[in-house]
């Protein structure tokens, strides 16, 4: 019984705290993108950092409810019902990955990336034949970038390069990365998905997944090297 209490209160304590980082975080720093009507955040930080932290549990209430009341407290509400979701299952991704990468065989910590290979692969080739062309900024000062099709197909494989090599590593410092980018690719296909076909953009929504791929990016290059750095300062960060 006491264990279970120290549980459920160690729980509880690293759910608020990192809830309230994923908040600041995704509220401290919004860009507006006009083709959804979403912005670029660095949300992702806290999520990956609830997830390698805290654990599975911690990093999908941490993501999913931090993330949904940013959206709703910067004049998002559209978002958050997809953000409670689309969050809570990166945060609890990168827990989940991260806790069972580093214990598996190499078979185990390829599929990931081989499932990856076949999800990217196939949607960008499908979804982008004429490339992307990415308008942003305010009516009177539009900047309009256009990226080539074999663009997206070298960022796609060099994504899917780099989860084959941390996989095919093994090492713990690999893996904190592979759980964040694999975690990262499922917010990038759930909003597309969510604003797709659930706010009714269709395929402008493929005009938002450059600004996810880069917050993802972000996350990625912020959270991991600090959760390795705690580590190696021997500083306890274990996910529970």
């Amino acid at each position: 019984m006491k264990t279970d209490t120290v549980y459920v209160v160690r729980l509880v304590s690293y759910s608020a705290v990192f809830m309230a980082i994923v908040f600041i975080l995704t509220y401290m720093f919004a860009v507006y993108t006009p083709p959804t009507i979403g912005f670029f955040n660095i949300g992702e930080i806290g999520v990956y950092l609830s997830g390698l932290i805290g654990g599975p549990i911690v990093g999908a209430i941490a993501g999913g409810l931090g993330s949904a009341a940013a959206d709703i407290a910067l004049g998002y509400p559209h978002y958050a019902p997809g953000t409670l979701v689309i969050k809570a299952v990166e945060g609890f991704l990168v827990g989940f990955l991260y806790q069972k990468l580093r214990k598996a065989g190499m078979f185990r910590r390829l599929l990931p990336s081989v499932v990856i290979a076949i999800v990217l692969g196939t949607f960008t080739a499908l979804s982008y034949p004429e490339g992307i062309t990415w308008v942003i900024g305010p009516e009177e000062a539009l900047v309009i970038i256009h990226i080539p099709t074999l663009v997206i197909l070298a960022i796609s494989l060099v994504i899917i390069g780099i989860c084959f090599a941390l996989a095919l590593s093994g090492k713990e410092k690999a893996i904190i990365f592979m759980s964040c980018i694999i975690a990262g690719i499922e917010m990038v296909l759930g909003y597309f998905l969510y604003e797709a076909y659930v706010l009714g953009f269709g395929l402008v929504a493929l005009a938002e997944i450059p600004t996810n791929l880069l917050q993802m990016i972000v996350g990625t290059i912020v959270a991991a090297p600090t959760v390795i750095t705690l580590r190696e300062a021997g500083i306890i960060v274990e996910s529970q």
